[in-house]
């Protein structure tokens, strides 16, 4: 954009007799088949500020960078044509066009598709750590009932050798009294 439209859009027309700038404050085209000429006694010079305070130009490169993102974003991308179409050609829509149809549609679309896979991606790897996650969960859930399997296992062997223990000991004490009941 640089290379086509430097300074174009600083073009006004200005009166013959007395160097006023026109009252319409429109951009004009000099040497070029613009849409605006400037009416009968005027003349088109490039001494005019950029439109929009200063802010659209092609003057240097962060501006024209700033424009064709405007233009790809497809916001308010008209108010910048028209006055280039006033000041340089009417064929200047063929830039627009190649600007909105190959970078606005398919570029953007492009950079969105990356966004969302990288987006996905990511939400798959949440995903498996979700599972890795709640396996790690079941296992340690596992561990936890046999530990829990272990002691009862032990506490129940501990009773039943209680209750041999205790049975030896009452058969011992039964045998005792028979022992000493038949020797009365």
């Amino acid at each position: 954009g640089v290379s086509l439209f430097m300074g174009v859009l600083r073009q006004r027309c200005y009166d013959d007799a007395t160097g006023e700038a026109h009252e319409d404050d429109r951009v004009c085209a000099i040497d070029s088949p613009g849409l605006y000429q400037c009416p009968d006694g005027f003349t088109c010079k490039a001494d005019g500020p950029n439109p929009f305070f200063g802010v659209v130009s092609f003057d240097n490169f962060p501006d024209a960078l700033l424009q064709v993102f405007q233009t790809i974003t497809m916001a308010t991308w008209s108010e910048l044509l028209y006055p280039l179409m006033d000041s340089v050609s009417p064929y200047v829509f063929i830039y627009f066009f190649i600007l909105i149809l190959v970078i606005s549609f398919f570029a953007l679309n492009l950079m969105l598709a990356a966004i969302e896979d990288t987006f996905s991606d990511e939400s798959e790897k949440a995903e498996e750590e979700q599972k890795v996650h709640e396996r790690k969960q079941q296992l340690e859930k596992r561990q936890q009932k046999r530990e829990l399997a272990v002691k009862l296992t032990a506490e129940k062997k501990k009773n039943r050798r209680m209750s041999a223990t205790e049975q030896s000991l009452a058969h011992f004490m039964n045998a005792s009294e028979q022992h000493f009941s038949s020797e009365r």
